[in-house]
């Protein structure tokens, strides 16, 4: 038969413990203690909550890549798109500029007409005749139906001042500086 251990030794060791030593393992049961409940709660929601199945986790991810197959189709699409109505614009913008010239043109001949029909003397120069190695002609006074429309412009006038004086419209006055800006030879 064994024997128990007897009482003394024990009391001897719970005797020498000194009072922080007591403290120190309060604080270390407490402590034990919290982590253990914190342990046991976590392990009760991670089981409450349902879990993702590898297909679902599969399917999502398939679902991504689907949707960025889509955004990006859109954007090709779109680039396309983009370079349709940017190649229209620009078949547009040069049929304007071809009819544009084609009204220059017409005008020019117009006012050659006007003048030759009125019987006022005056210079007739195209740029086409100008050639690059000829040095540039003088510059003519403008003796045609605009000439004060000149004259004004050319003392510093603005185009409203100018329409003012010769009671034309402003419109009318803009235009006929305009084209009087075009025909004039680019400077060299």
């Amino acid at each position: 038969m064994q024997t128990l251990p007897s009482v003394e030794p024990l009391a001897g060791v719970v005797a020498a413990i000194s009072g922080t030593q007591i403290a120190l393992l309060a604080l270390f049961g407490a402590l034990l203690t919290i982590i253990m409940i914190t342990t046991r709660n976590r392990v009760r929601t991670s089981m409450q909550a349902p879990r993702k199945t590898a297909r679902s986790r599969w399917n999502e991810t398939n679902d991504r890549r689907q949707a960025l197959r889509e955004v990006e189709d859109v954007l090709v699409e779109l680039d396309q798109v983009a370079r349709q109505v940017h190649g229209q614009l620009d078949t547009r913008f040069a049929k304007l500029e071809a009819v544009i010239r084609d009204a220059d043109g017409r005008i020019a001949k117009l006012e050659r007409l006007l003048r030759a029909a009125e019987g006022t003397p005056t210079l007739d120069v195209t740029l086409d005749e100008i050639h690059p190695d000829e040095p540039d002609p003088e510059p003519v006074m403008s003796t045609g139906p605009h000439a004060d429309v000149y004259r004004l412009a050319d003392a510093g006038m603005s185009g409203i001042e100018i329409a003012q004086e010769t009671k034309k419209t402003t419109g009318e006055i803009e235009l006929i500086l305009a084209l009087r800006k075009a025909r004039s030879p680019a400077p060299v």
